[in-house]
């Protein structure tokens, strides 16, 4: 579900952002906008047939064929399918242009990449829509609404009998932007999803060639999903001046003779932005398998990224809330132990990204053959890691079925191969779990009886059937629980 929301975002992108590339105001009626020569570079007398241009006062019309582009293209195993599409850039009275595409459109693609295992596959998108305000003091949208009322897709991998589809409903891209000082901007984007199927099926016997094993199918269906991110001080004239730059300079000996501009303009631009976040709410999911139906009712995604500031961070996050599986298929002592709520919240941080990418911007010489001398990469590693390595933080986390509950926090801290770590970790209703299992005469469940002892023997009680372990690890490798050491010393 990630991957075709990002799949899906990056195709409304791709197609917004090709029209801030094409259109400027123009006396020629029939002329094709400069702009195209930013995107083709040299190349553009091969694609300008799939292009076609008219001008109207401060209306340009801009008609393209996507299909021939492709087809032009000549990438092996590519075939595009769609009516030509025309987009009707508006000029308005500050200078932005107002940009919009005539009518819903539809685009399908087939591919057939011969990697290992061999890739087959269709996608398409029906009543394809966008309309936006592109602002040349931004050097990006201002404003930017996109649609896509259906997409389709299915993969297979004809070696190993693997089959995928996914059908979404309609998916919505709304995104606005702002200046923060010149040519750094911020930027909101919301995008939500009405339903999807997701099936992946696995057959042996039709794989290339036939293998033994059963057909197995799984489907992932939910009514809705959302999403959204933010980015502030992103560099969007930066990245402008970067692409004029490599279109200009398309060969090696060209972009090797003008290394010192190319790095002028990456110390401008880097680290290309300050902050990034990001969540993907998906609500009310079920899974169907072979062996039973589960449902989640809530699944979360966050994710944060800080290179603006020298101290550097990464954060992800995940929910997974109103756990259930079909009673059918679980037995009756182990419904309570399934857990019904997990999250796990982790950060790294400790580290310079900005600092770090000026050293490497600094170092490299395009004229050696080690790109980034050897000499350089010492002080490189320290700018990236000015305390000599990286703190990997769990932040508080829980695990909760009807029985029992756990919690934990804590961090690692990684420098020279060598770990040290420390981490709490909070239970509640093990005696329970104990007396379930007692009941029961399954395989493994005196093992798991005997680990639950040694655990509470362990611990330190917080109260009536709730216990509390403080994890160490030394970077000796050295294991201490509550301050009693644990098991032979050992390197980690």
């Amino acid at each position: 579900m990630k991957r075709h929301l990002k799949a899906t975002t990056a195709l409304l992108l791709v197609l917004g952002a090709m029209p801030a590339l094409a259109a400027e105001p123009t006396t020629d009626s029939g002329k094709l906008p400069d702009g195209l020569k930013q995107l083709f570079g040299d190349k553009l007398d091969q694609f300008a047939p799939a292009f076609s241009a008219t001008h109207d006062g401060n209306v340009t019309r801009l008609t393209v064929d996507l299909a021939d582009i492709a087809a032009r293209a000549g990438i092996p195993g590519l075939s595009v399918t769609a009516k030509p599409i025309t987009l009707v850039f508006t000029s308005q009275p500050d200078g932005s242009t107002l940009q919009t595409m005539e009518g819903p459109q539809d685009l399908s693609a087939s591919y057939d990449v011969p990697l290992k295992p061999r890739q087959i596959g269709t996608v398409s998108y029906s009543g394809m829509a966008f309309q936006g305000t592109f602002d040349p003091k931004l050097a990006f949208y201002r404003d930017l609404t996109v649609t896509v009322a259906k997409t389709e897709s299915e993969s297979s991998q004809p070696q190993t009998g693997v089959h995928a589809s996914v059908v979404a409903g309609e998916n919505t891209m709304k995104l606005t932007s702002e200046a923060v000082s010149d040519g750094i901007i911020s930027v909101k984007s919301e995008q939500t999803m009405n339903g999807f199927s997701e099936k992946l099926r696995i057959d042996p016997q039709t794989a290339e060639p036939p293998v033994g094993g059963p057909m197995m199918e799984i489907e992932v269906t939910a009514p809705s999903a959302h999403g959204m991110f933010a980015i502030d001080r992103l560099h969007t004239f930066g990245v402008r001046d970067l692409i004029g730059f490599f279109i200009e300079n398309q060969t090696k000996p060209d972009i090797v003779a003008h290394q010192a501009n190319l790095k002028d303009l990456l110390r401008a631009t880097a680290p290309l932005l300050d902050t990034m976040t990001a969540a993907v709410g998906i609500d009310k999911i079920a899974v169907q398998t072979p062996f039973g139906r589960g449902t989640i009712g809530n699944v979360g995604l966050k994710l944060g990224l800080d290179t603006g500031s020298p101290s550097s961070r990464f954060d992800l996050g995940y929910v997974f809330d109103g756990i259930a599986v079909d009673s059918v298929f679980v037995p009756d002592w182990a419904k309570d132990l399934i857990p019904s709520r997990l999250t796990i919240d982790v950060s790294v941080k400790d580290f310079n990204v900005k600092d770090g990418i000026s050293r490497v911007i600094d170092a490299f010489d395009l004229n050696e053959p080690d790109v980034v001398p050897k000499v350089a990469e010492a002080g490189i590693q320290t700018a990236f890691l000015p305390s000599g390595g990286v703190t990997v933080a769990l932040q508080p986390s829980e695990l909760t079925a009807p029985l029992y509950s756990l919690t934990w926090q804590g961090d690692v801290h990684v420098a020279d191969s060598r770990a040290k770590a420390h981490f709490d970790v909070h239970a509640k209703g093990l005696d329970k779990v104990i007396q379930s299992l007692q009941k029961v005469t399954v395989e493994g469940a005196p093992q798991a009886i005997i680990g639950l002892y040694a655990a509470k023997a362990l611990a330190k009680t917080e109260g009536a059937d709730a216990y509390f372990w403080a994890i160490d690890i030394d970077e000796a490798g050295d294991l201490l629980v509550n301050g009693a050491p644990v098991g032979p010393k050992k390197k980690i």
